[in-house]
């Protein structure tokens, strides 16, 4: 029997289901430690886990005009990081060479998650100060979550190693926040370009 308790940092690539298609989310960090108990081969772990990831409008600010082909030209455009943390549990299954130097495991785990922030709003700012882009964000406190997670471990010492790995996580039934002054979890203005 053994107990391997790990820490990691690296980067998150997000997807975000929902209806923001001028929306976009970039890769951000992320961090967690692992504690594992295994019999030989198959064993039983807890993981922490915070992420990080920040919004960007995409929606297009060159040639825009108004309903009375005014011409668009300044903005206002704010966004807030959506930050989550993960804690699930769940079976290991691994492989070790003879001189346990290398280590291969599979981790699954099922838990919640909460998901915070993620605010994101454009304004034009020439005419009458429309919304053109928006989406209240996130406030999910018990998202349920399952989590795979391949990691390849080197020991170098009986007790001390480093490792590598990847992961994939999803979240269920998230619901969006509905922002209390607009009444609104997501909108985009369509939208009208100029020639050239």
């Amino acid at each position: 029997h053994s107990i391997m308790v790990s820490a990691r940092a690296g980067y998150d690539f997000p997807w975000y289901y929902n209806n923001t298609p001028y929306i976009k989310y970039k890769g951000g960090a992320m961090a967690g430690i692992s504690v594992d108990y295994y019999w030989k081969y198959i064993g039983a772990g807890l993981d922490v886990d915070y992420l990080r990831n920040k919004p960007k409008s995409t929606y297009p600010t060159t040639n825009l005009q108004d309903a009375v082909s005014t011409p668009i030209t300044s903005f206002i455009n704010n966004s807030k990081a959506v930050n989550r943390v993960f804690l699930g549990i769940g079976p290991d299954f691994r492989y070790y060479t003879k001189n346990k130097k290398f280590v291969a495991e599979i981790n699954t785990r099922v838990g919640i998650a909460m998901l915070k922030g993620g605010r994101t709003e454009l304004r034009e700012t020439t005419s009458a100060n429309y919304l053109l882009n928006f989406h209240a964000g996130y406030d999910e406190k018990t998202a349920l979550t399952v989590k795979g997670q391949l990691r390849l471990s080197y020991f170098f010492h009986k007790n001390i190693g480093v490792h590598i790995g990847t992961y994939y996580m999803r979240h269920f039934n998230v619901t969006e926040k509905v922002d209390a002054a607009t009444g609104m979890a997501a909108k985009y203005q369509p939208f009208t370009t100029t020639a050239g």
